[in-house]
Formats: C-alpha cells, structure tokens, sequence
C-alpha cells in the first residue's frame, strides 16, 4: 500500500523469477530474476510516462548467500574472467542533473554500502543526519578524481566462528586480524597490497619493508574498534567483540558466546 508499483520482496527472494509472487509475469522472458528487475523499473517509467506523473524508483538487491546461480545470459561477458571478492564489488551512479550527466566515467574512489542513505539524502535535499557513519557520494558525481574515505571497516560476526572477523580497507591496503585461537591454529595478521595483489595471495604483514604501512591499517583497525566499544548495542552478545577483536589480549582469555535468536 506504501507503493503504487511494486517489485521483490519483503524478505529474502529467489534468484527463479517464477518464485517471486509479484515478478511472476516476468519468468517468461527473464526466468532469472537479475534482469526481470530491470524489466520491472522499464515498466515503471512506462507507466509514469503514459500517465505524465513523476516518479521515485528505487530498485535495490544483493548477492545471495547461497546458493550461487549466475543469470546464463551473462556467461559470454564474464568468459575467462578473474571474479573478485564481494568487498570490491561495483557500483553505479547516475544523475540526470549532473554536468557529467552521461559521460561513461571510472571512479576509483573507495566506498561503501554505508554511503547509500547519506547519498540518497543528499540527492533529495535532505540534511544528513551527523550519527551515520557513511558520507554523501554526490561529490564524486562531479569530480570522480577526488576521496570520500581514507578507509573502510568491513566486520563479519556471522557464520563459522574463526571465520569472524574485523578488516580495515584504504584505498591500496586490506588489513584484517584473525581472533580466533585453538589448539589447532593461532590468531594471524593479514595484509595485502590491493593495487599489485588484488587476489591477496601474498600476506605482507611480516614482511619488514612493510613495516609502516602496517602501524597505520593497524591504527585504522584499532580506531574502528574504538568505534564498536562505543557504539555497539547490549543484545545478541555483541558486545563480546571488543575483546575478541582485540589485538592484544591472548585468545586463551576470550571466550565466544553464541548469539541469541
């Protein structure tokens, strides 16, 4: 009711259009669902067309968990390509009121899924409010040249337990400390030059040529973790990660605790 079209779901949806309830009128031509959102937005501007009203489109999704099924249709342009992990994923950005309005230009500059509701905020005039964390992307519109953030935390507390994690990404440099200890394995510092390793196959952290660009993605790694002590809610345990993610506390004196459901 809060929409005059409406395409997706509430929840998690299924990569078979024929699945989703609102796209089935789709599964013909697009059976699976990457594009048949695409031919839902064309219908929408269709139909403000037709009825000369504007409108507001918002089409938002993300990769599955699992299973992983690409759309076929696409098999011919990633052909012998090397995929990079979801962290460095694409995005894409158009105003029809920007001077660069059309222009195909590559922005290198590092962002985040943090930065979507500042960026919406700003595009609609709004103030954005001072307690997000993310900035406007709006400035890159007009000088894609420029620099947002000097690093980026990604954080999983999700899933297989040594598998947790807080990272710190700057523009060049990807820095993640692995908590987790055991008889079997110990905690580990990672970091990886993203430019001349993007498939961070070589861990740089020992390497003593190095040794000042890690002081500082562990100073970025120690500031987002400021952060999380500061901020963090007092449910589902997770507060717990100021000390797992800690760097300098032992791992035999942290302890996981399961979170609740």
């Amino acid at each position: 009711k809060d929409f005059d079209m409406w395409g997706g779901g509430a929840g998690q949806t299924n990569y078979r259009t024929a699945r989703n309830e609102s796209m089935v009128k789709y599964a013909r031509d697009y059976p699976h669902s990457t594009l048949s959102y695409g031919a839902f937005g064309q219908n929408v501007i269709q139909e403000a067309v037709k009825k000369g009203k504007p409108f507001n489109l918002s089409i938002s999704f993300k990769a599955p968990h699992r299973p992983v099924h690409p759309d076929p249709k696409f098999d011919l342009i990633y052909a012998d390509k090397t995929l990079t992990k979801p962290a460095r994923a694409p995005l894409m950005k158009y105003d029809p009121r920007s001077v660069n309005a059309g222009k195909i230009i590559k922005c290198n500059a590092l962002t985040g899924n943090i930065d979507f509701a500042p960026t919406i905020l700003d595009l609609a005039g709004i103030t954005i409010p001072e307690n997000m964390d993310g900035r406007s992307l709006v400035p890159l519109l007009e000088n894609p040249n420029q620099t947002i953030h000097d690093q980026l935390a990604f954080i999983n507390t999700w899933g297989s337990v040594p598998t947790q994690s807080l990272t710190c990404i700057s523009e060049e440099w990807k820095y993640t400390y692995w908590w987790y200890g055991s008889a079997k394995m110990k905690p580990v510092e990672e970091l990886y030059n993203l430019v001349t390793d993007p498939l961070e196959m070589s861990n740089v952290a020992g390497t003593p040529k190095f040794v000042n660009v890690l002081k500082v993605m562990r100073e970025y790694y120690d500031e987002e973790l400021r952060k999380w002590e500061s901020e963090a809610v007092d449910y589902n345990n997770y507060q717990q990660y100021i000390i797992l993610f800690d760097r300098t506390i032992p791992w035999q004196k942290k302890e996981f605790r399961s979170k609740k459901r």
